[in-house]
């Protein structure tokens, strides 16, 4: 059982990131830059950054280096909702999303990302 000053379960999270990714999925194929949409994918960042938190994430290489892939990922699709929402059209550069994972600890070692 989890309590409130404990980690989430791996479990839990692994679900609650999938749905969230389910959900953007679903509701971008409608409308793509949307407040909600945007919302959703601030949410599953940080699902994602937890997810990285975990010991058995920690633990295994493959885990570590799949879900710091998909945090680059969705930072940068993050990055682009905020983007729109600040009416800016420029396409971010790769180094300014790569810089901003790695103030959040989101960034595997070169030697461990998967290209």
């Amino acid at each position: 059982m989890n309590t409130a000053d404990s980690k989430p379960e791996l479990d839990v999270l692994l679900a609650a990131t999938s749905y969230l990714m389910t959900r953007y999925s679903l509701q971008s194929a409608k409308n793509p830059m949307t407040y909600d949409t945007g919302k959703l994918a601030e949410s599953i960042c940080q699902h994602l950054a937890l997810l990285l938190k975990q010991p058995e994430v920690q633990g295994s290489r493959v885990f570590r280096t799949a879900y710091h892939s998909l945090a680059y990922e969705w930072e940068h699709i993050l990055v682009q909702h905020r983007l729109n929402a600040t009416g800016s059209h420029e396409q971010p550069a790769k180094e300014s999303t790569s810089s901003a994972i790695n103030q959040t600890s989101l960034m595997a070692p070169a030697s461990q990302r998967l290209h």
